[in-house]
């Protein structure tokens, strides 16, 4: 009878352990982008947070742009981004870049930016691929590249 119950426990235990495993590695990255960006909508979880959703918990600020183009613009930003630890720049079009950041865990966040011309800004988004929280790092790294934006581009 004992040798039951503590394989039923160890059962159980390995079950909520994967249960937990499962909650916490959950892919996050929407599939579809909003309407006139290529920016993804940001999903209901907590770990994101972008220039374009609506007002509330994952809503912050563009960047503005600088005198002069968008490119001019982006290109500095593209620059600040390089100098920080842990990125590298995934993926570049004209008007938008992808950054990833790993995290001191090994996890990658995405930071995206986009040239808006029409309101002369650049959105931004920044998610963490797994997971549900992040502790405020999304939006806590978009205001530090905000900041040495604006101390080196401005």
């Amino acid at each position: 009878m004992k040798r039951l119950c503590a394989a039923r426990g160890r059962t159980f235990l390995a079950l909520g352990i994967l249960f937990l495993l499962l909650t916490i590695m959950e892919a996050t990255m929407p599939l579809s982008v909003q309407a006139g960006s290529r920016l993804a909508p940001c999903p209901p979880s907590p770990n994101c947070v972008s220039s374009l959703a609506e007002p509330g918990r994952q809503a912050i600020e563009p960047f503005p742009m600088l005198k002069g183009t968008g490119e001019k613009s982006l290109q500095c930003l593209k620059g600040v981004v390089k100098g920080m630890r842990g990125a590298r720049i995934a993926r570049e079009e004209k008007g938008y870049f992808r950054a990833e950041f790993k995290t001191l865990l090994g996890f990658v966040d995405d930071v995206e930016f986009e040239v808006d011309a029409s309101q002369e800004v650049i959105h931004v988004r920044s998610a963490s691929r797994v997971g549900t929280w992040d502790l405020g790092v999304n939006r806590r790294r978009v205001e530090r590249i905000r900041g040495a934006f604006k101390a080196t581009c401005q």
